[in-house]
């Protein structure tokens, strides 16, 4: 597997572990429709898995880092 680049700065991975664990639990603990739930849940996860791996896809593909 390819290395992927770290492009993920500090406070942007604490923010992004955060938020992605709130919408998680947003999608899972209040009530809903399934829709906005499986919605929900899937940022969430995103952002949490992201903020594990300090690299971001969509920032790769627009050339920019928030890491210094």
């Amino acid at each position: 597997m390819k290395n992927l680049p770290q492009n993920i700065g500090d406070m942007d991975r604490i923010i992004r572990l955060v938020g992605g664990i709130i919408l998680v639990l947003l999608g899972v603990f209040v009530p809903m429709a399934l829709a906005a739930a499986v919605v929900l849940i899937v940022i969430g996860l995103y952002f949490v898995v992201t903020g594990f791996i300090r690299s971001c896809p969509l920032y790769s593909a627009l050339k920019m880092s928030t890491k210094k």
